[in-house]
């Protein structure tokens, strides 16, 4: 193993529901801190599959309510609820972040009614795993990364992400950070252990 100068504990606090009639992470204890967090959604054998790893400096209330913004306008991926909960990923839309896609803000409009209709049941199959965490944002977004390409690397864990979000390694010249991660629900694929 590397040389490891500092060790980390990030324990993944959840599952929270994203939103309800009262706001964004409703009842959650660390809506107002910031760290790492995961998007999942429960699967039928009771485990959760990832479909995204976010990191935020700011509070988590901020940055998942841009998030649910950002499927709402098109900014962000609609996948098939049914789909997410039965372990597989399909786009309805995907999101105009991507740079090929921010020309069709138009197409989006005309397919608005049913696409925010399928936002609001994949949103809602979703919860939310918060890991609050008050650290640098470049070691945030290494233990961000490693967690990602982690998750990646194993088919049956990834099989809700998408691969074409990068994310931030560590890099050569840099003393790794050994990350120790649980969980208080079982989310497919996360490591025990890694290097950030």
């Amino acid at each position: 193993m590397a040389d490891v100068h500092r060790q980390l504990d990030v324990q993944f606090a959840g599952p929270y529901r994203v939103f309800d009639h009262t706001g964004v992470l409703p009842g959650c204890p660390h809506a107002h801190q910031a760290g790492l967090y995961l998007w999942a959604v429960r699967q039928p054998e009771g485990h959760c599959l990832v479909t995204y790893v976010g990191a935020t400096c700011r509070s988590f209330r901020k940055r998942v309510f841009e998030s649910v913004l950002g499927h709402f306008s098109g900014y962000d991926d609609i996948c098939d609820a049914d789909a997410l909960r039965s372990g597989k990923r399909i786009a309805l839309w995907e999101g105009m972040w991507r740079s090929r896609n921010r020309d069709k803000v138009g197409q989006f409009i005309d397919q608005l009614p049913a696409l925010a209709s399928a936002a609001q049941a994949a949103i809602s199959a979703c919860c939310l795993f918060l890991a609050p965490l008050e650290l640098p944002r470049q070691l945030l977004e290494r233990c961000e990364g490693a967690i990602a390409y982690h998750l990646r690397a194993c088919p049956s864990a990834s099989a809700l992400m998408s691969s074409d979000i990068r994310y931030r390694v560590r890099k050569v010249d840099q003393t790794p950070v050994l990350i120790s991660v649980t969980s208080d629900a079982p989310v497919q694929g996360l490591p025990a252990r890694l290097l950030a």
